[in-house]
């Protein structure tokens, strides 16, 4: 009797032993979904610490990844490729976090594996593609990424990153057409509009860069960096005034933004604001005594200007007092010339 409830109580424990094991992985899952990484990690390495598992390994791997804490993303790729050597897609992964890290032909090697595996992968052929592409071969990045697509023509950051290769060699007509693709594809994502944007401004198309940062501000409207874009694209495009109200806007959350506030003053001199150009100037000038660009506002020249405007009256009748003098002048020489005609 007493073996039946000791049998009973051990499968008891390993019932509520596996329900918590499976609810540390399940909690991780969800944490993943929701973009929490780091919640992701620490459920996930609950989960290890009683019971390792080649899926937990390789979920929090993705979550690391996703951290961008590169290594720690490579260790668990290592554990999940030591358990299950033919999973292509640990392979690819690792392959993707070594390219983070720059450690390019580890990266080449573990795509180039996961193809060996599966040579319809196409995230590998794309994983590829950006290897290239950071190796400066964009035609072979080119390649690399129209395979990915004819194997799955629906995955928009294929053309995205296919663009950027196409923006490396100049050739904007064919990056503005995958960009469009991509956001065809996925119009929500704020990258897409971010790229974009910055490769019209790259090709002085200051008025569809910021047409494109606006639209990302729409998916992402407290995104001081895309503000900071867009303000310079106005700048860029003469809107002076649009350009002021960004930066401004950036200041209200880093007010010490020595860039925004450099751009104030330079928008502010072009709109004639010299009082408001000579102030932003000092403020960066006093956060950054070294600030590479000072050199190219004279402030003695904006105090000129300013003085002048403060003082319109006082100046015309000194301009007057000048011409007068300057006629009295010719005058009292002309006469001199005539006497000595005489």
């Amino acid at each position: 009797m007493l073996k039946s409830w000791l049998s009973i109580g051990f499968c008891y424990c390993c019932l509520v032993f596996t329900q918590a094991q499976v609810s540390y992985f399940d909690k991780g899952f969800d944490a993943f979904q929701r973009g929490k990484y780091d919640n992701a990690v620490e459920f996930y390495t609950l989960f290890i610490s009683e019971m390792e598992s080649p899926n937990a390994f390789f979920n929090r791997g993705l979550s690391y990844y996703k951290l961008k804490e590169y290594e720690l993303a490579v260790q668990d790729f290592n554990k999940v490729v030591e358990a299950e050597s033919d999973d292509y897609e640990a392979w690819y992964n690792r392959g993707l976090a070594y390219c983070d890290l720059d450690k390019i032909d580890s990266a080449i090697l573990n795509h180039q594996q996961a193809l060996a595996l599966n040579q319809n992968y196409e995230f590998a052929h794309a994983g590829l593609g950006l290897c290239y592409h950071k190796m400066e071969d964009y035609e072979r990045a080119i390649e690399l990424f129209n395979k990915a697509i004819e194997i799955n023509p629906t995955q928009s950051n294929f053309y995205s990153s296919r663009a950027l290769s196409y923006q490396k060699l100049l050739d904007f007509d064919a990056a503005a057409a995958d960009f469009s693709v991509a956001i065809n594809l996925d119009s929500n994502m704020v990258d897409y509009y971010i790229l974009r944007g910055e490769m019209n401004h790259e090709r002085e198309m200051y008025a569809l860069s910021a047409e494109d940062f606006t639209k990302a501000l729409v998916l992402n409207p407290e995104n001081q960096f895309i503000i900071y874009k867009r303000g310079i694209s106005y700048y860029d495009d003469k809107e002076f005034e649009l350009a002021e109200k960004d930066f401004l806007e950036v200041l209200r959350y880093d007010s010490v933004n020595q860039d925004a506030l450099w751009y104030l003053a330079l928008s502010n001199k072009a709109l004639g604001n010299e009082e408001k150009a000579i102030s932003y100037y000092e403020q960066v000038k006093t956060l950054n005594p070294e600030y590479p660009y000072l050199w190219s506002i004279d402030k003695n020249q904006l105090k000129l200007k300013k003085f002048v405007k403060d003082n319109w009256v006082y100046t015309l009748l000194l301009v007057g007092f000048l011409i007068a003098a300057l006629f009295f002048v010719i005058k009292m020489l002309q006469k001199n010339q005539e006497k000595e005609v005489l």
